[in-house]
């Protein structure tokens, strides 16, 4: 990035992985010339998505470099004296309209708060600590950066729901949430490719029973369909 830039045909980037690895980015996130960039980037009106620990580098009393991005932080011990008001999930976001509570984060990144005006969408409290300020951790958060987004999760492991997470996190931080509904399949256990060329769609079944599934097509008119079990469907666009 520092070499020749981001392209400026991308939308999103996702930054993912542990702290002082070479998946999150480890001492490159102390450059302040590639935090400039990067915020600059998001700024004008582009997304990036965080998992686990992104952009780790302990400096200051923080962990994530571009937090102020993300919305997030990670508790290191430095600022538990500081009470923090916004501990409530959102009742309704795009990133979710799919999921079924609890989400599974594996093995996820504990400690996480929420920096004021970011908006929760997943927040979990401890079984034996009442629902007040400073006792929940954060498990998905949004955040407007300027004219761009940043979504964070807590870790996300492939499933089909985790899947369908991250495909809503990927238009909804690229704020293309419009489109979302072309060239696509509704049931959360089935994914659907375009072939633009062939004009044909395929709807594939990873789960394993038969389903009933609502495809969308590119222009966005649906029809129901039904998908066997563990099937690729091949349909010609009307």
């Amino acid at each position: 990035i520092l070499k020749g830039g981001i392209p400026e045909d991308l939308d999103v980037m996702i930054n993912v992985g542990d702290a002082d690895t070479s998946y999150s980015g480890g001492e490159y996130w102390n450059n302040e010339e590639l935090l400039v960039l990067v915020r600059r980037w998001v700024d004008e009106g582009h997304g990036f998505i965080g998992i686990g620990e992104p952009t780790a580098y302990r400096k200051n009393g923080g962990t994530f470099a571009l937090a102020d991005v993300f919305g997030v932080d990670k508790e290191r011990g430095f600022t538990l004296g500081t009470d923090r008001y916004n501990a409530k999930a959102a009742e309704d976001h795009f990133i979710m309209q799919d999921a079924v509570l609890p989400i599974d984060y594996g093995k996820g990144t504990s400690d996480i708060y929420a920096l004021d005006g970011t908006q929760i969408l997943d927040i979990v409290f401890p079984e034996n600590a009442p629902r007040l300020l400073n006792s929940g951790e954060i498990k998905c958060a949004v955040n407007d950066f300027g004219k761009g987004r940043a979504v964070y999760f807590a870790g996300l492991p492939y499933s089909v729901q985790n899947a369908r997470l991250l495909h809503r996190a990927l238009f909804w931080v690229a704020g293309k949430e419009s489109e979302f509904y072309r060239a696509y399949s509704s049931h959360i256990d089935t994914e659907c490719s375009y072939y633009p060329k062939k004009k044909t769609y395929a709807i594939v079944n990873n789960g394993t029973k038969n389903c009933k599934t609502d495809l969308y097509n590119i222009a966005g008119f649906s029809r129901r369909i039904t998908v066997k079990a563990g099937e690729i469907k091949w349909i010609k666009d009307r």
